[in-house]
Formats: structure tokens, sequence, C-alpha cells
């Protein structure tokens, strides 16, 4: 899973999703609440994951099992129901007022939000399941050290 979030960091850093909406728009001849394409092969993947993990996730503690659930349905109707919106208002109107920007806006704070609730269904399970964590922090002065020996 770790992994899966990891390429939707990459994703985000370098655009892959905007960069297919073009081919895939050409090829599929989408236009209205799909004209922004890339929802097709991001509801695929969104399935796939589902398939791949839902196992794991309905072998979680209940309170987890329902804080992933939340996030991830706040995240995926910030990042493909919003596109979906944002795609219509973008093809029948334009992106240049505030109407659009408030789309994005909304789009946004979802997929920050479902981002938020996963970071703490995580941080609420490590909580419940481990006994206690050590964090430290060890600063060396390295020109110290070689002085030394």
């Amino acid at each position: 899973m770790s992994i899966v979030f990891a390429g939707l960091f990459l994703d985000e850093l370098i655009g892959l999703h905007e960069r297919l909406t073009t081919p895939l728009r050409g090829t599929f001849n989408t236009s209205g609440s799909l004209y922004y394409a890339w929802v097709i092969a991001g509801a695929i993947f969104v399935l796939l994951f589902l398939l791949v993990f839902g196992r794991f996730v309905a072998t979680l503690p209940g309170k987890t099992r329902r804080l992933f659930f939340i996030a991830g349905t706040i995240y995926i109707a910030g990042a493909i129901a919003s596109e979906l919106v944002g795609g219509y208002y973008e093809y029948y109107y334009t992106p240049f007022n505030m109407v659009y920007v408030f789309i994005a806006t909304i789009e946004e704070v979802l997929e920050m939000v479902g981002i938020v609730i996963f970071i703490y269904a995580l941080l609420s399970y490590i909580s419940s399941n481990m006994k206690g964590i050590d964090i430290g922090v060890h600063i060396v002065d390295y020109k110290k050290q070689d002085q030394r020996t």
C-alpha cells in the first residue's frame, strides 16, 4: 500500500494524470463531465485498488476500517467527483471565473481532508496497538569527533 501512496505522490509531483487527459480525450472522444478524461483511468485505478486491498481493509479493527473508508471516500470525492464537475463546467463554460476556481478549491480541500483523516486513522491505529515509540535526534559534530580520534 505504501508503494501505491508513493506513486500517488509522484503523480501529484509530475502531473501524470493531467498528461493523460489529452490522449484519452482523443481516444475516447470525451466531453462534458469526462472532459478531463484521466478520470476514466482514475476510476479504473480505484477499482483495482479496492480489489487488491479490500480484504486487507476488511480485516482492520472497526474504527480504523471506518476511518479508512471515510478518508478514501472523501479523497475520491475530491480527486474524481470534483474533476467530473470541473470538467463539465470547463467544457460548457470557462475555467476563467470564480465558479471554476471554487470547484477547484473544493477539489483540493476534499483531497487534503481525506489525507488528514487517513493520517489520523493511521496514528490512531498505531497508538492503540503499540505500547510506545521512542524517537531520538542525535546531532554529531564530525569535526570534533575527528579530533578525538
